[in-house]
């Protein structure tokens, strides 16, 4: 089931980055394609998407669940949200508008902050694009969303999610220890849901199988705070001082 488009508050900017071929599910995903067209829907290619950014406020990636209704989950969500706002920053996200994702989103914006959510189009329907979005762009696949969330952020936070959002965990931070971008990989886990996860990669560091300082470069939090602190400088010049490579630019690297 889609919603319609919000009365209030269409997306400024929504690009498409099709390149080719039909959408999946014929009837509802040309529904959820003729509301985006309707909001000022764009068919422009991936250029259009890398507009230049004239001023320092970071963008910070946030991966999290695009499933599930834990009022514990959602409020840290939109407490992120929150924060991102409140320092000025900016939020990119998987552009969904349901669960976590649709959380923190919307309270980013309700607290002043610039919203930019990438989706693929196959999931156009079961996540229900986030049509509030300050700048909206629709990917072909899962592979480009990451690509083009990775080159846009300063650094990446993640919270508490499914398959999805540990695999968008494991490769950035896979990157980040190769050398790949030298930005900050953050994980906010209030309630230990990744404890399993963090044991089991302390078995394989020893027994040899990750180094530590691959596990190090991962730096996990169990509060708000904490974890902003550790996305810190505040600027987008003081993150790009760092020296990080753009994650566009190994994007074909294999781990």
């Amino acid at each position: 089931m889609t919603r319609d488009l919000p009365a209030q508050r269409t997306a400024s900017r929504i690009y498409d980055l099709h390149s080719g071929g039909s959408l999946p599910d014929a009837d509802e995903s040309a529904r959820v394609t003729g509301l985006l067209e309707e909001a000022g829907f764009v068919a422009a290619g991936p250029r259009a998407a890398w507009r230049a950014r004239t001023d320092d406020r970071p963008t910070i990636c946030v991966y999290c669940a695009s499933g599930g209704d834990n009022p514990a989950d959602l409020s840290l969500a939109a407490a992120v949200g929150t924060e991102i706002g409140r320092r000025g920053w900016r939020l990119i996200s998987g552009g969904g508008a349901i669960a976590m994702m649709g959380a923190v989103a919307r309270a980013a914006r309700t607290a002043g902050a610039h919203t930019t959510g990438v989706i693929p189009r196959i999931l156009l329907q079961s996540e229900l694009a986030d049509l509030g979005a300050d700048e909206l762009i629709v990917t072909d696949t899962l592979t480009q969303r990451k690509h083009l969330m990775g080159e846009r952020a300063d650094g990446f936070l993640t919270l508490p999610g499914g398959l999805g959002t540990l695999e968008e965990l494991l490769e950035c931070w896979t990157a980040a220890s190769l050398g790949i971008h030298h930005k900050p990989v953050v994980l906010l886990d209030p309630a230990g849901h990744y404890r399993g996860l963090l044991d089991w990669l302390e078995e394989l560091r020893q027994q040899g199988f990750v180094h530590t300082a691959a596990i190090d470069r991962l730096i996990v939090t169990t509060d708000v705070d904490s974890a902003f602190s550790n996305l810190c400088p505040s600027t987008r010049s003081a993150f790009a001082s760092s020296g990080e490579a753009s994650v566009s630019e190994r994007t074909h690297a294999h781990y």
